[in-house]
């Protein structure tokens, strides 16, 4: 089975080396807008969707293909502080005691028309 990392994270593809996965990179073409009145875990899970749907087309017709979007975000006070732009900015993030850290995943299988979001699994339009 082909496996599409939906990501052009270096921590996210390293990670994927160590675990010894073989895996190919497709840079999605996906812009994540935060939106305030949206939970962050539900904000992540839609980005993870996001920018596995934006590679999908590529692959949509082949068989055995996984497509994986990830997504994290750090979360303080129920709120999505968004990702830092500088190294100040992030330790400043990880220095907030009660700071919660979150990662979600998305996989799509196109052939099936499969959509797993962590545990659930529906049907692509």
């Amino acid at each position: 089975m082909r496996i599409i990392l939906a990501s052009t994270s270096k921590n996210r593809s390293d990670l994927f080396t160590k675990m010894s996965i073989k895996f190919e990179i497709v840079s999605p073409d996906y812009e994540e807008n935060i939106i305030e009145s949206m939970p962050p875990v539900d904000q992540i899970q839609e980005f993870a969707l996001g920018k596995a749907q934006s590679v999908y087309e590529q692959f949509k017709n082949e068989e055995n293909v996984l497509i994986m979007g990830f997504d994290s975000m750090i979360s303080f006070e129920g709120r999505s502080l968004g990702k830092p732009k500088t190294k100040k900015a992030a330790r400043h993030q990880h220095k907030k005691a009660s700071a919660t850290a979150v990662v979600k995943p998305c996989l799509l299988m196109p052939a099936t028309l499969a959509l797993w979001k962590t545990a659930c699994c529906a049907i692509l339009p």
